[in-house]
């Protein structure tokens, strides 16, 4: 199969040489920090106290008074 798409040429292009020389480490290094940094954001909003709860800070200011 790769060798259809290849013309069946034994060398490889220019192309293929640089994809075969790309080291995978640091673009899989950068997808992970970028799902990390993405599942600490959708933490932070789903975290976000809801209206129906007040705070109890804000309860024992109208309390006090």
């Amino acid at each position: 199969m790769l060798e259809d798409f290849r013309d069946h040429d034994p060398n490889p292009t220019v192309h293929e040489r640089a994809w075969m020389e790309t080291n995978p480490y640091p673009a899989a290094m950068r997808v992970v920090v970028m799902a990390m940094v993405a599942m600490m954001i959708g933490r932070a909003v789903t975290r976000e106290p809801s209206p129906e709860t007040p705070s109890p800070v804000s309860a024992a200011a109208r309390t006090t008074g």
